[in-house]
C-alpha cells in the first residue's frame, strides 16, 4: 500500500510534528486525570478510615454510658 501526500514538504513535516505533540499532550493529560483519579480515591480511603475510627469511638462512648 502506498500512501501519497501532496504539499510543501516542510508544512507536511511541521503537520506531522504538530499531531504528535498533540497526541503526547493528549496523553500526559490522560495520565494525568489518572493520578487525580487515584489522588481523589486514597484520600477517599483515609476519610472513610477516620470515619469507622470516629464512628467506633461514638460506639464505645455509648456503651460505657
Amino acid at each position: 500500500m502506498k500512501i501519497t501526500i501532496e504539499g510543501n514538504p516542510e508544512e507536511i513535516a511541521t503537520a506531522i510534528t504538530g499531531m504528535q505533540t498533540a497526541t503526547t499532550f493528549q496523553m500526559q493529560a490522560m495520565i494525568g486525570q489518572l493520578e487525580a483519579e487515584r489522588f481523589s480515591n486514597a484520600m477517599k480511603s483515609v476519610s472513610n478510615i477516620f470515619n469507622i475510627k470516629k464512628n467506633k469511638e461514638a460506639e464505645g462512648g455509648h456503651h460505657e454510658s
